[in-house]
C-alpha cells in the first residue's frame, strides 16, 4: 500500500507536468488555443489538509509541539505547532510537517498511565516526516516511542527513506504486527505487546537521553515475545532497571541476547523499585526552601533544614537522593538501607530523616533537579530503578543573608562616625535650656541634621556596600529618649547624605548613659547579627550642662581612637567538643563495670555555648546553654542526675552502635570537634568534624570487657 501511494504521487505529478507542457501529441509544434479567464475570477487557493497528531506512551496531554530544525534536532527554541489536549491529541495542517515533528513535555503534562504524577522533567519524542512512514496521506498520525526509534534511525542512515522501511519491516516481524498497527492508537486498539513496550522505551529514554537506535533495538528483540500481556508497574520498574544496568552492552550491535534473561522470574524480584508521590514532595521542598531562606541559619547556603523524606515505596537495596544545578553538578543529600524483603512484600522507606555528611545546602540561584533512585547490588552488578526527578528553583532573595556583619569599632567608618556625633554632642549650641526664656521644661540635648555620608554608614558592615539592598535601622537599648535617634535617609534620593536626628533630656543632677545600636538590614529584612552601639552621656553638674558620645564594648566606654577589643560577627550555636576521649573513657569503664578515674556531668563533659566567630576566624565562647543529652534506643547506657550510667544487661557479644544526641530546648545544634581547649578562645581552623550526633562504636573482645570509641558524625 505504502509504495502504491508513492506511484500515484508520481503518476499525478506526471500527468501535471504532462497538462502543462501539452504533452500527448507528439509534435512539438502543436499549440493549444488559450481561454481568456475573466479577470473577475478570483484565483484558485489550496487549502492544506488537517491532520491529528496523537501523542503516546499513555495518551500525553499538555505537551508541547514542536517542528524538527533543518538538522533533524528538537528544542522550544523550533517552531512550536501547539499544546495536546487532554485526550493527547493535536490538530495541525499536513504542511506544518513536511520536515518532521517533535513534543517535549513540561510541568503541566501527564500521562494517561499515571494521570496522578507530572513529567516534571522535559521528556522528548520525534516522528519522521509522514513521507518518510508512507502516511503522508494520512488523516491520523502517532508520536510515539516507536517515531522516536525511527527518526534515530533516519538521522544514522545515508538513505532515511530506506532505512526507515527496513526498520519498520523488522519492528513488524519482530513484534507480530502490521505497520498500521506499530504507527497507529495502539491503546484504542488494545495492543498490549505495543502499549507496555513503548512504556518500557519511554522510560529508559528519560533516564537516559542518549539510548541508541541500536540500544533500543535490543531491547525490543529482548522483550518482544515478554510483553504480550498486561504488566504491572512494578513489573515495568523492574525491567526498566535490568535493561538500565546493561546499557553499555546494549549499545553493541553485536550484542548477545542471552545476556539478559527477561523470563528470569527470581532476577526481576530483585529488581530494585520506587513510587514517590512527586507533587507531595515538591511542595515539601518548597516550603522547605521558604523556611530556609527566613532562617539564615548558614551565611554561605541556603540549607534545608530537617530534610525528611515520605511516602517513597521501594524495593531492595537502597534510596538514593542526589541534586543538580543548572551545571549539572551532582551533590549527594543522602543514602537510606531498605531491609530485605520477601518475594511477597513490598519494602516501605517512609518517615525517613536524612542526614548526610553534608547538609542539602545550594549556594548559588537557579534551577536545581532533585533526583531519587533506589539501588541494588546482585551478584557484583548495581542495578538502578527509573529516577524520580523534582526540578526546584532558588531565587537570588532566597539565598542567605550575606551582608549585615559589624566591621568592628576600631574601623575607620566606626571611628568617623564616632568622632562626628562627638563633635556635635560637644557642641554647646546643641543644648536647649529652657529656663532661659522662662519656659518650665527639661534641658535637652538635640543632636538633629548631623550628616552620616552613606559609604560610611555602609562600611560598618562588611560585604554590604550595595546600597541597593542594605538599608539601615536604629534600636534605643535604653528608655528616656525625648526623641528616638532616627537615621533619615530620604535625603539618598537627591545625592546627600544619611541624617541623623537623636534628643535626650538631661538628668536633675549627675549623669544619665543613653545607649543605641545601628545595624544593617538586607533585602529580606534580616538584621545583622551585630550593631554599632553608641551611648550618649548627659550630665548636670549644677546647672552646668554636658554631654559626650562613645562606643560601647560590652559595657565599658570606647572614646575614639582608643578601641582596641576584638568586636565578633554572626553567633553560632554549637557544642565545642575536645573531650571525646573522656567520653569514651567514661562509657568504657560503666560497661565493663569499672569506676570511671573522671566521672563528670555532661552538661561539663559536653557544654554548649554560643561560639562567635570573626571574619578572621578567631572565634570565642559566648553565653552557655541548658542542653539536652539523650542516647538512642539501648539497654546499654542510660543517663542519670546527668551522669551516665550503665543498665542491668547481659554481656555484649557484638559490635554496637550507639548514639548521643544533643539538643537546646528540641532543636539540634552543631557538635565540633577542635583541637585544644573547648573554652576560652579558639579559631575556625581549630574545628575538625561537624555534626549532630556522636556515635559511640562498643567492641567486645573474647574475655568478654569492651572497648568504646567515639565520633562526631551527621
Amino acid at each position: 500500500m505504502r509504495h502504491f501511494k508513492k506511484n500515484l504521487q508520481s503518476l499525478s505529478v506526471a500527468s501535471c507536468l504532462c497538462l502543462l507542457t501539452a504533452c500527448g501529441g507528439g509534435n512539438s509544434d502543436t499549440t493549444t488555443p488559450s481561454t481568456e479567464v475573466p479577470s473577475d475570477t478570483p484565483p484558485v487557493t489550496e487549502v492544506s489538509e488537517t491532520v491529528t497528531i496523537t501523542a503516546l506512551d499513555g495518551y500525553l496531554s499538555g505537551a508541547d509541539v514542536f517542528l524538527l530544525d533543518i538538522d533533524g534536532q528538537c528544542s522550544s527554541d523550533n517552531l512550536p505547532l501547539g499544546i495536546t489536549d487532554a485526550q493527547g491529541t493535536l490538530s495541525v495542517t499536513r504542511d506544518d510537517l513536511v520536515s518532521g515533528y517533535c513534543l517535549i513535555t513540561n510541568s503541566e503534562t501527564r500521562d494517561s498511565d499515571s494521570p496522578d504524577t507530572p513529567l516534571t522533567s522535559a521528556y522528548m519524542l520525534y516522528s519522521p516526516a509522514p513521507s518518510l512512514l508512507g502516511q503522508d496521506e494520512a488523516e491520523s498520525l502517532i508520536i510515539s516511542p516507536f517515531t522516536s526509534y525511527l527518526h534515530k534511525i533516519s538521522l544514522e542512515a545515508d538513505d532515511a527513506q530506506t532505512a526507515i522501511d527496513n526498520a519498520i519491516a523488522e519492528l513488524n516481524t519482530a513484534l507480530d504486527v502490521e505497520q498500521e498497527q506499530l504507527l497507529g492508537d495502539f491503546i484504542a486498539s488494545e495492543n498490549l505487546t505495543l502499549h507496555n513496550l513503548a512504556q518500557i522505551l519511554f522510560d529508559l529514554d528519560t533516564q537516559n537521553a542518549t539510548l541508541s537506535a541500536t540500544a533500543t533495538s535490543n531491547i525490543i528483540n529482548e522483550l518482544a515475545s515478554n510483553v504480550s500481556t498486561e504488566l504491572t508497574d512494578t513489573e515495568i520498574s523492574q525491567l526498566i532497571s535490568l535493561f538500565m544496568a546493561f546499557k553499555i552492552e546494549l549499545d553493541d550491535e553485536n550484542y548477545d541476547d542471552s545476556l539478559i534473561d527477561v523470563t528470569d522470574t527470581t532476577l526481576l524480584i530483585q529488581m530494585p523499585t520506587i513510587t514517590v508521590n512527586s507533587d507531595e514532595l515538591k511542595t515539601k521542598l518548597d516550603a522547605l526552601i521558604a523556611t530556609g531562606a527566613e532562617s539564615y541559619t548558614d551565611t554561605t547556603g541556603l540549607v534545608l533544614e530537617n530534610f525528611e523524606l515520605s511516602g517513597i515505596d521501594a524495593s531492595q537495596g537502597q534510596v538514593v537522593v542526589q541534586y543538580s544545578n543548572a551545571d549539572n553538578l551532582l551533590t549527594s543529600i543522602g543514602v537510606a538501607t531498605i531491609e530485605s524483603v520477601d518475594e511477597s512484600d513490598t519494602a516501605t522507606y517512609s518517615n525517613g530523616v536524612f542526614t548526610p555528611d553534608n547538609a542539602p545546602m545550594f549556594n548559588l540561584a537557579g534551577d536545581y533537579s532533585v533526583e531519587i533512585f533506589t539501588k541494588n547490588t546482585i551478584d557484583d552488578t548495581t542495578f538502578s530503578s527509573a529516577t524520580v526527578t523534582i526540578e526546584l528553583s532558588i531565587t537570588e532573595t532566597q539565598l542567605p543573608n550575606k551582608a549585615p556583619v559589624f566591621s568592628g569599632i576600631d574601623s575607620a567608618p566606626a571611628q568617623t562616625i564616632l568622632t562626628t556625633l562627638q563633635e556635635a554632642a560637644a557642641d554647646p549650641f546643641n543644648t536647649f535650656d529652657p529656663t532661659i526664656f522662662g519656659l518650665d521644661s527639661a534641658v535637652e540635648l538635640s543632636l538633629s541634621f548631623i550628616d552620616i555620608s552613606p559609604d560610611v554608614l555602609a562600611g560598618l558592615f562588611v560585604e554590604s556596600s550595595d546600597l541597593q539592598t542594605v538599608t539601615y535601622g536604629i534600636e534605643t537599648l535604653t528608655e528616656n529618649f525625648e526623641e528616638a535617634p532616627e537615621l533619615d535617609d530620604s535625603l539618598l534620593q537627591f545625592g546627600f547624605d544619611y541624617s541623623f536626628t537623636a534628643k535626650v533630656n538631661y538628668p536633675e543632677s549627675g549623669s544619665e548613659n543613653h545607649d543605641f545600636a545601628i545595624f544593617a538590614i538586607d533585602e529580606l529584612d534580616t538584621r545583622s547579627a551585630e550593631s554599632f552601639v553608641l551611648r550618649i552621656t548627659v550630665t548636670n553638674d549644677n546647672g552646668t550642662y554636658s554631654a559626650s558620645v562613645a562606643i560601647l564594648d560590652g559595657e565599658s566606654e570606647v572614646e575614639a581612637g582608643t578601641g582596641t577589643a576584638e568586636v565578633y560577627g554572626t553567633p553560632f550555636d554549637g557544642s565545642m567538643v575536645n573531650a571525646l576521649d573522656t567520653l569514651t573513657d567514661i562509657v568504657q569503664a560503666r560497661l565493663n563495670s569499672v569506676d570511671p578515674i573522671i566521672d563528670v556531668n555532661f552538661d561539663q563533659l559536653i557544654p554548649v555555648y554560643v561560639y562567635e566567630c570573626t571574619e578572621a576566624g578567631d572565634c570565642k565562647q559566648g553565653d552557655g546553654k541548658l542542653a539536652n543529652y539523650e542516647f538512642s534506643n539501648t539497654d546499654l547506657l542510660t543517663i542519670l542526675d546527668g551522669k551516665i550510667v550503665a543498665g542491668s544487661i547481659p554481656t555484649v557479644t557484638q559490635e554496637t552502635i550507639v548514639t548521643l544526641h544533643v539538643d537546646v530546648n528540641g532543636d539540634d545544634i552543631r557538635l565540633y570537634t577542635i583541637d585544644g581547649s573547648n573554652r576560652g578562645d579558639i579559631t575556625v581552623a581549630d574545628l575538625n568534624t561537624f555534626g549532630s550526633t556522636i556515635e559511640l562504636v562498643i567492641t567486645p573482645d573474647t574475655s568478654g570487657q569492651v572497648t568504646v570509641t567515639a565520633t562526631v558524625i551527621n
